[in-house]
């Protein structure tokens, strides 16, 4: 067994919520790290911490810019690009880096069933494939320790085939509804969120540097820990 493999079934996902964001320019949308949100308002997880929740999106449309806490400049993203965002992380998403954005908390659909937001001025659209994994306290201390405030897989990058294929194959089953599309939304995030890491840690990008994750690549360290 290998170090991922180990993390991962100590790892407790509870659930996963699942949305489509149907945006049209101008547009933004932010979440704080002290705010919830996620599940539609009134939800049997909407009291959960939003210290337990990791953000994951895919964009099928457009393009947009995303910003997070602790990382200076904006991101430009285009179609294809993925992205994972670490539980407490607080992000912005917009059309352009000047629109002043809402709270996912006042578009986000009232009712449980609803897998859409919709939201914007009516200008050139933009589509997210998104949603939230919402992981066992337990769990949540060992992720924030391992994950950087945020894992960009760009559209160009030769992990991204895998990733794009989870995403395209949840994202049909978020939009054509059939017998077992929970289950297999669910199924498909789980190796959506170990698609992600493996694509962080195949990149060598600079956060893979320190910490766990560099132990885990170490000549020495990697295969004393493989073999423990």
């Amino acid at each position: 067994m290998d170090p991922i493999t180990d993390l991962f079934q100590t790892l407790r996902v509870e659930g996963v919520v699942h949305a489509r964001l149907e945006a049209t320019a101008p547009w933004g949308l932010k979440r704080e790290a002290n705010v919830a949100e996620g599940p539609a308002e009134g939800s049997a997880h909407s009291a959960s911490s939003p210290f337990h929740f990791a953000h994951f999106g895919m964009i099928s449309r457009g393009n947009c810019w995303l910003s997070v806490e602790g990382i200076p400049e904006a991101l430009p993203l285009v179609g294809g690009d993925c992205f994972l965002l670490a539980p407490g992380s607080s992000y912005t998403l917009r059309d352009n880096p000047r629109t002043r954005p809402r709270s996912f908390c006042e578009v986000a659909p009232r009712r449980e069933a609803s897998q859409v937001i919709q939201y914007g001025g009516g200008g050139t659209p933009t589509t997210i494939v998104s949603g939230w994994f919402r992981f066992d306290p337990m769990s949540v201390k060992p992720l924030t320790r391992l994950l950087p405030s945020l894992i960009l897989v760009r559209a160009d990058r030769a992990q991204s085939l895998a990733l794009n294929t989870t995403l395209s194959l949840l994202a049909s089953e978020m939009a054509e509804q059939a017998p077992g599309s929970e289950l297999v939304v669910n199924r498909l995030a789980d190796v959506l969120f170990i698609q992600c890491l493996r694509a962080h840690i195949a990149s060598r990008s600079e956060p893979c540097k320190s910490g766990w994750l560099r132990a885990v690549f170490d000549p020495q360290v990697g295969v004393a820990l493989k073999s423990m």
